[in-house]
Formats: C-alpha cells, structure tokens, sequence
C-alpha cells in the first residue's frame, strides 16, 4: 500500500527530507518521481492549487528531459487537484489526454489510476454508459501494473474495488455493487486508514440498500478507527462524513457535536467550500432537532456563499431543502419560489458540466486529427488506371451496400422504438419508486408518522378509475402522494397521519366509491416504523387487506358503526 494512503503527513516529510538531501544525487527518472509522489501527497493533504503547481512544473521539467512515461501520472494529479476545486473544464481533458499517454507509454499504473478517476467522476454525474467501460478496462490493466518497467505511483486495490462498488450500487445493481463492496472490504490493501474509508462508504451504502445493523456494525468500526488518520484534514471529512450517517439513524445530538468539529478544522484549513457543506449538514441537524430560525439563518448564509462561489450544484441542493421545510410549514408560495430557484440552479450547473464535456470532446477530437495529420501525406501512391467495366461494378456494388443500409436502418430503428418504449417504462417505475423512497426516508429523518393505503382497482373500468381519481383529489391534501401502483393496485402514501387519520380517509374514499359502484373496495393499511422499507410497508397493507377479506370485514364499516 502506498504510504501516501496510509499517512500521507508522514509521507510529504520523507519527501521534503529527500529535496532539502539528495535531491542533487538523484537521476532525471528519480526527481521526476519525487515530483509525482509530492503532487498526490499534497493532494491527499487537500492541497489542490499546490498540487497544481507541482504538476505543471514536473510536466515541463518531463518533457524537456524526455521522459515521456512520466507526464500521465503529472496530468493525472493536476487533474485531480482541479476536480477537488470544481475546476471539470480544465480536470476532464487533461484527464482524457492522461489516458491517451498512459495507453501510448504503455503505463498500468497510471491508466489504472486515471480510469478509477473517470470512473469515480461520472458516477458522480450519472454518466452511466460511458462508465462500465471504464471500470471494466481499470479492472483488466490493474492485474499488470507492477509488469511495467519502472514504478511510479499506483491507487490502493481497496479504492479501485470501492469505485467499481459506488458505481454498481448508483446504477441500481444491487448483487455487483454488493461483491464489490466486500472485495472492497477483504482485500490486503484495506488497513488502518484505507480501511477507514472504505468502511464509512460501506455503512452509507449498506443504509441506503436497508441493511441497518451491518451498516451500525461499520459505522462503528470506522469511530474506533479514526486516530489511524494522521491529518487534521483527514479527520474534519471523516467527522462530516460520519455526521452525515448518524443523522440517517436519527442521531442528530451526536451528529451535530461531530459536525462542529469538522467545521472547527476545515475552517483552519480555508476549505470554505467544505465549510458550506459542512453548514448545509448543520442546518439539516437544527430542522430536525425542531430549531428552524437557526437553520434558516444558515441556509441563508451558504446560499449567498454558493452564489459567491458559482457552486451551483451546491445551491440547487440548498434551494431544494429550503422547498421541503416550507411544505412541512403548507407555505406552498414560498415552496414554489424555492423550487423554481432550484431549477434555475440546475440549469446553471448543467451548463457548466456542458461546457466542460464540450471543452474533453473538443480535446478528443483535436488529438485524433494531429494524429491523423502525421500519416496524411502518405496516402498519395500512385494507382493503375481502371477499366470502365470496373466503374460500372462498382456502380452496381454502390447500390447494393445502399439498399443493404436502408434495410438495416429500418430494421434497427423498429427494435429500438421497442426497446426505447421498454426503457421508458422502466424508468416510470424507478422514478415512482425513487419518489416513494424519498417520502418514506423524509418521514424517518423529520420523526413524523406516515401511513400507506392500497386497494385493488382490478374490476374499476377506466371510466370508474377516472371517476376514484378525482374523488382522491377532492379528499386527499395537497401533501398525500397518490398513485396507480400497478395494473390492479392503487397506492396512497399519508404524510403527518396517524391509523386515526388514515381511517377517516378511508370512509371519505369509500362514500366516493359507492357513488359509482356497488361493489365493497377493501383498503390495506400500514403505518411507517423505523426500518421499514416501501416494499415491507406494501406486504404489510396487501397482508391488512388479506386479513379482512378472510373475515369478511370492512374497516370502513366497523369504524362507521363505532361512530354513530
């Protein structure tokens, strides 16, 4: 394990040590890798514009020596330090021309390093297609990286499996991220701080995938494991990062203590984007813990920071928190100024991703060219004169291929509206769930109860459905969340009601339903209990809606007859 993951304070004294010593002794290839080894130091060290410095500087001094092997791993790490400062139109070309060299000097460890990096970034973006790619080409090279000539500098196989983990989970694939997280978790390479982080990107993972006592069981571990971290800057991440968890498990006296103790060391550090973010936990603490004039001061103070700072992924995730508390307060007017805030917001972070995929796209496209342009000349040989019966065949061979396309497109076109209607209908159904999710963890987090109805619309014609759905509108608020679930299956999600509540809903619906049919609608019901997830909260309803079929009773009617 490189010593730079493990302690990189320690590391950066070695190096300083070796230039103030012997740097006069060492050959071009030494000094050169002394100057990559210092650039990711730094960069562990959360110094990017040093880091940048230094790359630029090893950059030069490399190609003026020709030492061609070292500028992937120099362009690598100034790439990096502009990713950490939100710099993507200068991070993602450099990137790009990084992997070209890596490939070209034939350097594993530097395009093993670089591909994790890509990865990492667009899973980070969503940027899915382009991704698996990479992972799959960072997999096959690391296996080689110590079959190169000299050694450099090479990412822990702890971090390369975790980016192969973060990617599989984001995607939606559950098994693969599951394999890749515990190779993550098994490896050699995965000890004292490198296990300390991979072990807090575990226990987030492993909450947000339901599994609540393996991620407590990691959390736990990455505490008692954060004095193997040798830097100030090191510990504030980890301290906001474990804030961050403990505020999923509703723990949010701890996880404002840990919160305070990050921003006490990113503030020493002048980190003031990390000192927004830290503030934005905070504010998220102070709403749940009820302190609203306190959270709004600070919601107020790193919106105008974000501005300042032209952070606007930051900004519409600030606008977008603003929007939830005001419909907790049924302030819909300033809910939707939020909201459209946020819209604008994004539109402004896209532009600038844009922007910076248009600058590597360009920069792809550029090197391509000067490729091409250095074997442009030798095209030019002379050629035997061709018969006229030639041309002819050619003609005929013309017409042919171009009748063989157009089949080929018209044919290829039809299987991709199908696939496109697939896609579509799938991604229905993980948005709907996303959403569901969303209003489910919101309930946890904020304490407040929540209860789920479903009733089989199975023998409703649409004309009847129609009919339900308008009914549901006039009674439902405008903060219920309803939803035709399934072919046979109508979902309503209750926010802020207790069994009471969903009761008198349940009549409400059920005088609307009689008025159009004569047929008894049974409602399932559940109520939200801390572990719960959206398919469990189901079982439990259709479970409450099998019981009453069994023993013929109709909650309705038994709640009709204790009122009157």
């Amino acid at each position: 394990v490189p010593l730079i993951d493990q302690s990189p304070s320690k590391a950066y004294k070695q190096i300083i040590q070796l230039e103030s010593t012997q740097l006069n002794s060492l050959s071009i290839n030494e000094t050169l890798r002394l100057s990559v080894l210092k650039c990711f130091t730094l960069l562990a060290l959360g110094e990017a514009e040093a880091a940048i410095n230094v790359a630029q500087l090893g950059t030069a001094k490399a190609k003026s020596a020709k030492v061609k092997e070292a500028e992937p791993y120099l362009l690598t790490c100034m790439s990096e330090a502009h990713a950490d400062i939100g710099n993507y139109k200068e991070a993602l070309p450099l990137l790009d021309t990084s992997i070209a060299l890596s490939k070209q000097y034939q350097q594993p460890q530097a395009l093993s390093y670089a591909l994790r990096m890509r990865a990492q970034l667009g899973t980070n973006s969503e940027d899915y297609g382009s991704v698996i790619e990479d992972l799959r080409l960072m997999l096959d090279v690391y296996e080689g990286i110590f079959t190169q000539k000299n050694n450099w500098y090479w990412s822990s196989k702890a971090y390369i499996y975790l980016t192969a983990a973060n990617f599989w989970y984001s995607s939606g694939d559950l098994d693969n991220g599951s394999k890749y997280l515990n190779l993550a978790l098994n490896t050699k390479d995965s000890i004292n701080a490198v296990r300390h982080r991979v072990l807090l990107t575990a226990s987030k993972i492993n909450f947000h995938t339901n599994n609540f006592e393996i991620s407590k069981a990691q959390l736990k571990e990455a505490k008692a494991s954060i004095s193997s971290l040798d830097s100030s800057l090191e510990m504030a991440y980890s301290y906001a990062i474990i804030a961050s968890i403990e505020v999923d498990f509703g723990k949010f006296n701890q996880a404002e203590n840990l919160v305070l103790l990050a921003l006490a060391k990113l503030k020493s550090h002048f980190k003031y984007t990390d000192v927004m973010r830290a503030n934005r936990l905070l504010a998220q603490i102070k709403f749940s813990q009820d302190k609203p004039a306190e959270a709004l001061t600070l919601m107020h103070q790193i919106v105008k920071q974000a501005k300042q700072l032209k952070q606007y992924g930051d900004l519409k995730e600030f606008y977008h928190i603003l929007k939830d508390y005001y419909l907790t307060q049924n302030d819909y007017l300033k809910a939707y100024e939020y909201l459209d805030k946020a819209l604008v917001a994004t539109n402004e972070a896209n532009k600038t991703l844009n922007s910076a995929r248009f600058i590597q796209y360009k920069a792809r496209l550029d090197r391509q060219a000067t490729l091409h342009n250095k074997n442009k000349f030798s095209e030019f040989k002379s050629k035997p004169a061709r018969s006229p019966l030639y041309d002819q065949w050619m003609v005929v061979l013309a017409t042919f291929i171009i009748l063989v396309i157009i089949a080929l497109f018209v044919v290829g076109n039809h299987r991709k509206q199908l696939a496109d209607k697939r896609q579509a209908k799938a991604n229905e159904v993980k948005t709907l769930n996303t959403r569901l999710d969303e209003l489910l963890n919101k309930a946890k987090s904020n304490e407040y109860p929540l209860s789920l109805l479903l009733v089989d619309i199975s023998k409703l014609s649409e004309h009847q459905y129609d009919k339900l759905e308008q009914g549901g509108t006039d009674v439902l608020r405008e903060q219920d969340f309803m939803v035709r679930y399934s072919v046979t299956e109508l979902l309503i999600l209750l926010p802020h009601t207790t069994n009471a509540g969903c009761h008198r809903v349940i009549r409400q619906l059920q005088i609307n339903l009689k008025q159009y049919t004569n047929d008894e609608h049974i409602f399932g019901m559940s109520s939200l209990q801390q572990f719960d997830s959206l398919d469990s909260l189901i079982k439990r309803a259709n479970l409450d809606r099998l019981t009453q079929l069994k023993n013929r009773q109709i909650r309705v009617n038994s709640f009709d007859s204790k009122a009157s």
